[in-house]
């Protein structure tokens, strides 16, 4: 049996399309699942995410794709404190028809996204690029290595140093914190 994520029937999860909500009901029968439509997400779309955010929680889980991260910066423009869920871009690919989307993605690692949301920190980080260059997750030859292994250590999706940046800052995660996880790791066997 498979074991379900801590959903919360106060949580509104929003997709990109109608087989990415077709397969979080398959999950979770109950959950409010709110679709964008693709990637050209509507004003009208925007405000009504915003309108719930009110008196729910917001749980943006967007493809592992440019579209999708452009999706997940606009609706966290308006909605700042969205909790996020991310699934690595290797287990939403559809083999056959060479598409990226949630809707591909076996459903044990849907739940375990959802049990691993990142949860903005009221207190945000002062982490600055600088301090990513020092621990090598940019400007180096290993920096996408490390970023990918950070990011997957932590449930960050698959971020650019920019965005990467932006997301640690947001889970108000320190710099002694980051040289601890990169330390498990012998980057220079790799």
């Amino acid at each position: 049996m498979i074991k379900l994520a801590n959903f919360d029937t106060n949580d509104v999860i929003v997709v990109e399309g109608k087989n990415d909500k077709a397969l979080i009901n398959s999950i979770y029968p109950n959950a409010l699942v709110v679709t964008t439509n693709g990637s050209e997400i509507s004003k009208e779309t925007i405000d009504l995410i915003v309108m719930l955010s009110k008196t729910k929680n917001i749980i943006l889980f967007l493809d592992p794709d440019y579209p999708g991260e452009r999706i997940r910066s606009i609706i966290t423009l308006a909605v700042p404190n969205a909790k996020q869920a991310f699934i690595k871009k290797c287990y939403a690919i559809d083999t056959v028809k060479h598409k990226v989307g949630v809707e591909h993605v076996k459903k044990e690692l849907i739940i375990e996204a959802l049990d691993n949301l990142l949860t903005v920190s009221s207190v945000k980080g002062t982490l600055d690029m600088n301090d990513l260059m020092d621990l090598g997750l940019t400007g180096s030859n290993q920096s996408s290595k490390k970023r990918a292994y950070l990011s997957d250590k932590l449930s960050l999706g698959n971020p650019n140093a920019k965005t990467l940046l932006k997301r640690l800052n947001a889970i108000n995660i320190k710099y002694e914190e980051l040289e601890a996880i990169l330390n498990e790791e012998n980057w220079d066997s790799i």
